[in-house]
């Protein structure tokens, strides 16, 4: 490990544009050298040096800001960065933030950390990053408590992490009232190495294992079928799985399915935010280079969800049933956030409900799929709130409708009880006649040929008219 310099670090404030290199904070100006940005190639030389080129991220974005470490010999160590667009971002979307350290930096061999979420547009989006010379409690603690810092003391609900017991202790300390989530894919591709006799001898275990831990929606269920496999399989002394199995708090869905997770279940979107930076940046990057590859990234990105929000304002969608909840939220969703929500309505004509339990207070339904007999689902809805909650927790988990929650329900709410959070452009009536009130000839009528049902593909009839659809609403 670096020897980290007692009182080293450094974090941004206008006392430091002044104080280290004689910038006045209020008319905004650097000195005449060194240059506002480095030259291609540049090395940080300096603290000073470094600290100037973060003072003029600042002077560009006002609020933007830094931190970093020096060791004892006064080089860089750590330091952590986030511009105001991704402190905006966290204001409104870290309630789940995820991060997964990987080597893909410079040619420092430095650790790069994304902190990662996930937007109104599904896309992944970016609340600061760092740079590590190591990986250890000391390093992750500075870095969660600059983090905290930077974000005004505003800490997420969920953080989505890699098992690792540097960053498991860090979190524990900087956020003890925080949900911490080990990733279920690192865990779950371990299967085949630490299982591997069971695993290759019976074809069947590891269906069986994925049923167990993807299957089981509450408690109680988990742990009588893990039971059950372990039994099935004589695993009792198999010490990987006794150790998963005491941490099953952090990553099996029947127990973190209450919290919310924004649809999170792995660190994969920081994943893929590493690989994304991989196209910007090389093991040869210096640290100069690094930092200004790392802002053009961060552009193309923003231009993305900017175009996404530009189709949400813009554009309509295609709707698919004639249940007044589907177009009136077509116009409170984003084009994803409606696409996801369109999934699920469609997707319901293949559920079956039946109230088991009726008060004043609360009603009670069982929901299965028509196909499944054995899955079964258990739905409460309030009366009083008007608020429903599942047995899957999914709504909890990732704040989406399950398939089943829809206008069947004599008691549900309408859609116009939801707070609207986003508006579509308001339709505009184009001129000429109303395409329904003129009438067709027989000849026209003919050569339109027969239509298609697109609900169960008969031709004869439109979805609209259905004859079987009608029936089941």
């Amino acid at each position: 490990m670096q020897n980290i310099h007692e009182d080293s670090t450094i974090v941004s404030s206008d006392d430091m544009l002044e104080s280290v290199v004689g910038i006045d904070p209020l008319n905004n100006r650097l000195p005449t050298e060194p240059p506002l940005e480095p030259y291609e190639g540049m090395e940080f030389a300096s603290i000073e040096e470094t600290i100037i080129y973060y003072i003029s991220c600042q002077l560009k974005n006002p609020g933007f800001f830094y931190a970093f470490q020096m060791d004892t010999e006064g080089r860089l160590a750590n330091c952590f960065w986030v511009d105001s667009r991704s402190k905006m971002a966290y204001k409104y979307f870290g309630d789940v933030v995820t991060f997964d350290p990987t080597y893909l930096t410079n040619k420092y061999k430095m650790t790069f950390v994304p902190f990662t979420g996930v937007n109104h547009h599904q896309q992944s989006i970016l609340f600061g990053c760092a740079l590590l010379w190591d990986e250890t409690i000391e390093s992750f603690f500075w870095l969660l408590s600059t983090l905290l810092e930077a974000m005004s003391g505003i800490s997420p609900k969920t953080i989505i992490t890699d098992q690792d017991v540097a960053i498991s202790n860090a979190i524990a300390k900087v956020f003890p009232k925080v949900n911490h989530h080990y990733c279920m894919w690192h865990i779950e591709k371990k299967v085949p190495e630490y299982l591997n006799r069971v695993y290759h001898e019976h074809g069947e275990f590891k269906n069986q294992f994925y049923k167990c831990i993807h299957q089981s929606t509450i408690v109680e269920e988990f742990d009588s079928d893990w039971e059950a496999m372990i039994d099935k399989y004589g695993l009792q002394d198999n010490q990987w799985l006794n150790k998963i199995f005491s941490i099953r708090e952090k990553w099996i869905p029947a127990y973190v399915r209450h919290n919310f997770c924004a649809g999170m279940s792995t660190t994969q979107r920081s994943e893929s935010m590493n690989k994304y930076f991989k196209d910007f940046l090389n093991s040869s990057t210096s640290l100069s280079q690094f930092m200004t590859q790392y802002e053009k990234a961060l552009d193309a990105r923003y231009n993305k969800e900017r175009e996404k929000t530009f189709k949400t304002r813009n554009s309509k969608p295609l709707l698919r049933t004639l249940y007044p909840m589907e177009e009136e939220t077509s116009k409170i969703y984003t084009r994803k956030m409606f696409r996801i929500f369109q999934d699920e309505l469609v997707g319901s004509q293949l559920f079956i409900t039946e109230k088991v339990k009726f008060s004043i207070e609360v009603s009670t339904y069982k929901v299965r799929e028509i196909y499944k007999e054995k899955l079964i689902y258990y739905v409460n809805f309030h009366v009083t709130s008007k608020e429903a909650n599942c047995s899957c927790h999914m709504f909890e988990y990732s704040e989406s409708n399950k398939k089943f929650v829809d206008s069947t329900y004599e008691d549900m709410p309408k859609v116009s009880d939801v707070i609207i959070a986003l508006h579509d452009p308001p339709r505009i009536a184009t001129k000429g006649r109303p395409r329904t009130l003129r009438m067709k000839s027989s000849l026209e009528m003919v050569r339109k040929g027969s239509s298609t049902c697109s609900y169960h593909m008969k031709k004869g009839h439109t979805k609209p008219k259905c004859p079987n659809l009608n029936q089941t609403r």
